[in-house]
């Protein structure tokens, strides 16, 4: 099942041949984001070797053409694949839990701070104790409605992989 699913990651999405490396790397992302969404159950999985199979190799071998030719070495493009899949598995795994975590409907955060507000102050007390720990999560809530956000995290990472990536 998981050949399949890789190798069905880039059906919807052209990686754009000729364009800018930056351009096909976040294509890259994004596919394999929404592949994720489409097939939660991947992001549990540690396949720890990689999964032999047409899919799989397919998939490989249009994720790494994105990297060629960028001024990377081979394993340079090797580790860089695989910590921008690391990122986008990871951010998506905590997105799903977070989904999962809410009520049938419920679409923010906003309630679960409501209820837990009042304990969390009790458990912490004074807002001083945790100055900047207080605002950020502060200003995430009214911002976002949301207790954390990974989707926000995935664009942010992916955003500073490439200039990373860049460099």
């Amino acid at each position: 099942m998981l050949d399949h699913v890789a190798g069905v990651t880039y059906e919807a999405v052209t990686i754009p041949e000729g364009a800018h490396w930056r351009e096909r790397v976040t294509a890259i992302a994004e596919a394999n984001w929404a592949s994720c969404q489409a097939h939660p159950w991947i992001t549990d999985l540690a396949a720890g070797r990689p999964v032999p199979g047409p899919g799989s190799s397919t998939k490989y071998e249009t994720e790494l053409r994105a990297l060629d030719g960028i001024g990377l070495t081979d394993i340079d493009m090797e580790h860089t694949l695989t910590a921008l899949l690391s990122l986008v598995q990871g951010t998506a795994r905590a997105t799903l839990a977070a989904q999962g975590s809410r009520e049938p409907g419920e679409d923010h955060d906003t309630d679960w701070w409501s209820n837990i507000g009042p304990a969390l102050t009790a458990a912490i007390g004074d807002q001083t104790r945790f100055p900047t720990a207080s605002r950020v999560s502060r200003t995430l809530g009214e911002l976002t409605g949301k207790a954390n956000d990974p989707e926000g995290a995935y664009g942010r990472g992916v955003g500073l992989f490439l200039t990373g990536t860049e460099q």
